[in-house]
């Protein structure tokens, strides 16, 4: 868990703003993270509204990718984060758009 004033910038940076891009950020990079999540498809998982959801082995160019930030747009998450080794499937384009 994260400590309860930190923000999303603060979180991008840590993680390594060099190695991370913010497709979006409609809240703004000023919203505070109650938690980070670890998302694993064999688990029942539920973020909570004002999470950061890490997509651990969610690959951008997929689909699932998109279903992912759907489901955690739905529960209020604050952000989705997950690899993009290259392309990024559209779906998760126009779900990052405000």
């Amino acid at each position: 868990m994260t400590a309860p004033d930190a923000t999303l910038a603060c979180i991008v940076e840590v993680l390594g703003g060099s190695m991370l891009t913010v497709l979006a950020a409609p809240r703004g990079l000023d919203a505070r993270v109650s938690a980070v999540v670890i998302y694993d498809p064999l688990e029942d998982l539920t973020p909570g509204r004002g999470d950061l959801v890490l997509g651990v082995g969610v690959d951008a160019s997929r689909a699932s990718a998109a279903q992912l930030m759907d489901m955690s747009a739905a529960a209020g998450a604050q952000a989705v984060v997950v690899r993009a080794s290259g392309q990024v499937h559209p779906r998760v384009v126009t779900r990052a758009e405000p």
